[in-house]
């Protein structure tokens, strides 16, 4: 099934779109009088809700003016001296598979769009439904005023992603063929799960014109991947493979972690996103930080889960960028630039635990605190600490735990004290 062909607009385009739904000769051509003849196979079926019947004598046009007279009447009358809609009606057309019209009679897709409409726009409302059976898959188109009968109006621009996870859950409700590429699934994902996010307008034309995947499909694709491989992985090791291949695949991640050590959300870094990354949410609902944790292994009760999420943060590599740029390009025989530690600025946007990381890294780099030293120098060693800390915080993630389960206490310390407060003890550069 797939609901396209989404339309709005003002009362004589809405008279236009009726009369096309309902015209026998609509796609036919003309004959040699300049007249159009009907095809019979065009309008299977014809049922309006809420509205006055079609008769079949009617003309197409004078009945298209009677649905549109019915759905004023009706806002009218339910919002009630309120202010009317913006765009009183809509139209979107659902179609069935080829492989489905043995099963899929013109009363039952009737049945399938009244369901689908009931699951996007609740409520009662007037709507024109008619099948058409000129193509070689059957399709219902469905025009429908956008008040229902509690006086509340239908959002029409945010809807299409509820018509397309609609298409897949009744997919399976009637057991009908399931589409494996719609544009809420761009790409593949295990089981076609609903759901999978629509590209934004943009998107989808970059799409067209390259022939590429978008940025968001790309992530997605990744995550797909990378839960499918940590599926036979043991339990305790599952989350600590999953960022280790997250980051061999080059998708960067930050979390809101709040001071509490509750995950609040994730951002994920990769193409188009490398700079400012986006929400797991802004993806899809399936890839939002509460769906993913049921997946890759999160346990919130470990803190050394917590403590690789801190070590894995992107905004580290990305700080250290920063500063590594105010090094500039050097001249052969130049001397490099250098900087004290004072003049080290962490942003203050960062969270206070990030803060404390980064000054951590600082401290243990330098010296001393009033000594300038080379900017090339500094960073490469606050990189290869951060690195250090990143795969200690790895091992505790894959085997602590393990041991904290079995003998009711850690064996190390938890790698957030590595991160702001035990680095003398764990330190390993060579000064």
């Amino acid at each position: 099934m797939i609901a396209d062909d989404k339309k709005t607009g003002n009362i004589s385009h809405g008279i236009k779109q009726a009369t096309y739904m309902l015209d026998p000769a609509a796609k036919s051509p003309q004959n040699k009088m300049g007249e159009k003849e009907s095809n019979p196979d065009r309008v299977l079926l014809v049922i309006t809700e809420h509205a006055l019947p079609v008769l079949a004598s009617s003309p197409p046009k004078a009945s298209a003016r009677q649905f549109m007279q019915s759905i004023n009447e009706w806002n009218r009358r339910h919002r009630n001296g309120q202010k009317p809609p913006a765009r009183s009606w809509q139209h979107i057309a659902i179609s069935f598979s080829p492989k489905d019209h043995e099963q899929v009679s013109p009363k039952r897709a009737v049945a399938i769009a009244c369901h689908a409409l009931r699951l996007v726009a609740g409520g009662k409302r007037p709507v024109l439904y008619v099948v058409h059976g000129d193509t070689q898959h059957v399709h219902v188109h469905l025009q429908f005023g956008t008040v229902n009968d509690k006086g509340k109006i239908h959002s029409i621009h945010r809807d299409y992603d509820v018509w397309l996870e609609t298409m897949a859950q009744l997919e399976h409700t009637y057991n009908l063929t399931r589409v494996s590429h719609r544009r809420t699934c761009t790409e593949p994902t295990p089981g076609n799960v609903p759901g999978e996010g629509t590209p934004t307008g943009r998107e989808y034309h970059a799409m067209k014109r390259t022939g590429k995947p978008s940025g968001k499909a790309q992530i997605r694709s990744i995550l797909d991947q990378t839960i499918l491989q940590i599926e036979t992985v043991p339990e305790h090791r599952k989350f600590a493979r999953f960022v280790k291949a997250l980051k061999k695949a080059g998708v960067g991640l930050s979390a809101n972690i709040r001071p509490d050590n509750h995950v609040a959300g994730i951002r994920f870094y990769h193409g188009i996103f490398s700079t400012s990354g986006i929400k797991g949410s802004q993806l899809a609902r399936n890839y939002s930080w509460p769906r993913l944790a049921q997946h890759n292994g999160f346990q919130p009760e470990n803190p050394h889960h917590i403590d690789l999420l801190k070590a894995a943060d992107i905004r580290v590599l990305q700080w250290l960028y920063t500063l590594r740029r105010k090094a500039g390009t050097q001249n052969e025989g130049a001397k490099p630039r250098t900087i004290t530690p004072a003049e080290i600025e962490i942003p203050e946007v960062y969270p206070q635990w990030l803060q404390e990381y980064l000054n951590t890294l600082k401290t243990e780099t330098c010296e001393t605190t009033n000594k300038a030293v080379p900017i090339r120098n500094l960073v490469s060693r606050m990189a290869m600490r951060a690195r250090q800390l990143y795969q200690a915080c790895l091992r505790k993630a894959r085997r602590g735990w393990r041991i904290l389960h079995r003998t009711g206490k850690s064996t190390e310390n938890p790698a957030s004290h590595i991160l702001v407060g035990d680095c003398e003890k764990n330190r390993t550069i060579k000064r």
